[in-house]
Order: C-alpha cells, then structure tokens, then sequence
C-alpha cells in the first residue's frame, strides 16, 4: 500500500506543478526534488510515516547543504597570490567539513525514526536516482536534436 501511495506521488507532483502554470528553472528544480525524495522513500521501503518524517528531514538536510556550498561559491575563484590562494583551499576544507558534518547530523537525525538497516541504502538509492536523471536529460536532449550541449 504505501508503495503505490509513494508511486502515485512520483506521478502526480510533476503534472501537479505543471498543472499550477509553474515553470521555469525554480520549479523544474523543485519537481526533480519531490521525484528524488518519492524514489528514495519507495527505495528504501519507508512505512507512511517514515515517509513523511524523511521528506522533512530531507528538505532541511538539503536546504542547509545549498546554503553551505553558496558560503564557499560566494568567494573570489581566482586568486591573484598566495595568500588568497591559501585562503580559498582553507575555505574549502571547511566547507567540506560543513558538509561532512551535516550529514553525519542528518543521519542521527533520521536514526530516531527510520531505521539503520534502512538508511543504508540511502546512499545507492540516491545514485540510482542520479543516474535516472542523467539518463533522462540525455534522452531529452536526443529528441531535441542535441541542443543544448
């Protein structure tokens, strides 16, 4: 049952949005969200409630890790000397530390409700996910004619 509930979500969220005249960028990045979280709920078998503590966890986790990687693009790319330079592989360390932490958070964060076992395979499911997407993108563009490369 809540394998067909979540299935019907992967369905309906798309033509849900397409139907509210959304469109553009925003809201292209918002469909594909909804599809990751539905996929990777429906791949890690997460009961109904899991489900709906996962998508919420899920959204914060990746609200915090855009805010932690804006941190890091916001600063000067090219350095023009050393010191700069020492200054931007610093940041990186720490926005990769950031990172590395958030997730270790997000993980006990989810522990409290989905179990171990489960959360496993939030890693694959994630990749699997991934590569869906790429392979959808190389279809589309195919069909355009190959714009867009």
């Amino acid at each position: 049952m809540n394998k067909i509930i979540i299935s019907l979500m992967i369905a309906i969220v798309p033509v849900l949005s397409f139907a509210q005249g959304g469109g553009g960028r925003e809201q292209a990045n918002a469909n594909i969200q909804a599809q990751r979280v539905s996929y990777i709920a429906l791949r890690l078998d997460l009961s109904f409630q899991e489900g709906i503590f996962f998508k919420d966890k899920y959204y914060e986790y990746e609200a915090n890790r855009k805010l932690i990687r804006r941190d890091f693009a916001d600063l000067k790319k090219h350095p023009t000397n050393d010191t700069e330079a020492n200054q931007l592989i610093l940041a990186r360390f720490k926005m990769e530390e950031d990172l590395q932490a958030l997730k270790r958070q997000f993980y006990e964060d989810l522990k409290t409700q989905i179990p171990s076992l489960k959360l496993m395979l939030l890693p694959k499911a994630e990749a699997e996910f991934k590569e869906m997407l790429v392979q959808r993108l190389r279809q589309n563009r195919r069909r355009s004619g190959g714009k867009g490369k």
